[in-house]
């Protein structure tokens, strides 16, 4: 059930900002889990084929992810319009984001085979450019389905009801692993289909979690009217796309700085590529769930904001910020007491001498990843934030210029100058994460969000 609010309640209490944020961090659990499982199968199929796995899935991310990103705004209306208590503009705002995601679904389709051709481009290995291709278009199709989930899910997590997008994505998540070590180990007189099975098995179920919110969706139907407020709406189009647009251009900076900084690491020898690879599947198990949280602390916010309730902001993020810092200091401790057997799980011992020279190559990177999951929290959470306020050309702007100039262009110095070695680009990512969460820090203490109105 929604969070519903009292005069007397609590509005910035730890209370309120867990029980929403709990079943998105379990949601973010579970993407962690198949995530972790999906690339061990894979790895342990073939380890060329593993190494396609991150960039590829990197690369679809990007292509989408402006899509992906207005879609996503659709939470941050329907918080404040739930703040205000106007709840049929909370299922209109669904509804100018399920059409804008029909559209945006058939162009995804029409670029992907242009965009495929990048793989090449970038000059990846024959072998290695073919799998991430076979991976590409399948991850394409399952953004076609997450861009709809996204705006469903966005009205449910913006009216505060995070269990419900939890119930469909740990459904869907279990079934992607059933479906992931049927089609990649080819059980049951199926063929093996190692990276390709992998994607197909997040295809489809991702088309069944679709399926699942949709259906979720009529229990909905008698406050909120879902089927009754579907009719095109045209200043509300307008508000999606007015602040959507800067924030999908935002995570497509975002998530294109960081593909860019993949596939450059994609040209280096087999050990640092997989290595690379390795680290970053370890380090998702901290990063999705402070994601899932910072979603959290932002629908908070915004509901404050809807209800007039500006002050409030501020001590919801400070108590955001405090629940992130436990989480990673946990996972500080697990990655720098147990990496040999974190990374094990990628890579079984048949050919030791490849095994301890991936082991001794990853254990520097993963403790060095550690110093940068503090700053990348406070960055995450703070810039959702401020997206969910409105600021989105503000961040627009920050992630055009600073992950350029900090992140992709030194990371190919770095690489050119030193091809053996991935320290001084691991050493070079903490102080790029240090610097954004700084800028974000100094301009939300500066208050403008406080003056932009978005409903």
């Amino acid at each position: 059930m929604p969070v519903e609010l009292t005069s007397n309640s609590d509005h910035t209490s730890f209370k309120r900002i867990i029980q929403i944020a709990y079943p998105m961090i379990l949601s973010m659990f579970s993407v962690n889990i198949m995530q972790f499982i999906d690339r061990t199968f894979i790895a342990k199929f073939d380890l060329i084929q593993f190494s396609a796995v991150m960039p590829s899935g990197m690369f679809s991310l990007t292509v989408s992810s402006i899509f992906l990103g207005i879609a996503s705004y659709v939470s941050s209306l329907v918080s404040q319009y739930y703040g205000a208590r106007s709840y049929k503009e909370c299922a209109k705002s669904m509804w100018q984001g399920n059409y804008l995601c029909i559209v945006f679904a058939v162009m995804l389709l029409a670029i992907s085979p242009i965009a495929s051709m990048a793989f090449k481009a970038l000059g990846h290995e024959d072998n290695v450019a073919n799998f991430e291709r076979q991976y590409f278009f399948l991850m394409i199709g399952s953004s076609c389905c997450q861009l709809f989930i996204n705006s469903i899910g966005g009205f449910f997590n913006g009216i505060g009801n995070t269990k419900i997008p939890m119930y469909t994505q740990i459904f869907a998540n279990a079934l992607n692993i059933l479906l992931d070590w049927i089609f990649i180990f080819g059980k049951f007189g199926l063929p093996q289909m190692g990276i390709a099975g992998a994607g197909l098995a997040t295809l489809l179920s991702s088309f069944i979690s679709l399926v699942m919110i949709i259906l979720f969706l009529k229990r909905k139907n008698l406050k909120y009217g879902t089927f009754r407020h579907f009719a095109f709406d045209f200043e509300l189009f307008k508000k999606l796309l007015r602040f959507g647009f800067p924030a999908g251009i935002q995570f497509f900076l975002g998530i294109g700085s960081f593909s860019m900084f993949l596939l450059l690491i994609g040209r280096m020898d087999d050990v640092p590529r997989t290595s690379a690879n390795i680290v970053f599947t370890i380090e998702g198990v901290s990063f999705l769930p402070v994601l899932g949280l910072s979603i959290a602390v932002s629908i908070v916010s915004g509901q404050e904001k809807g209800a007039g309730r500006v002050d409030n902001v501020s001590r919801i993020v400070k108590k955001g910020l405090v629940i992130a810092f436990i989480y990673n200091f946990i996972m500080m401790a697990v990655f720098n007491i147990f990496p040999e057997a974190l990374i094990s799980i990628f890579n079984d011992r048949s050919d030791m001498k490849r095994y301890e020279e991936i082991i001794a190559y990853t254990v520097p990177l993963i403790r060095l990843t550690t110093l940068w999951l503090v700053f990348d929290s406070v960055q995450i959470t703070i810039s959702s934030v401020l997206r969910t306020m409105g600021d989105t050309v503000f961040l627009l702007i920050i992630t055009g210029i600073i992950p350029l100039v900090f992140m992709v262009i030194p990371t190919y110095l770095l690489i050119e100058n030193f091809p053996t070695t991935l320290k001084p680009v691991w050493i070079n990512m903490i102080f790029f994460v240090f610097i954004l969460a700084s800028i974000f820090a100094v301009r939300f203490k500066m208050g403008k969000w406080k003056t932009i109105s978005v409903i």
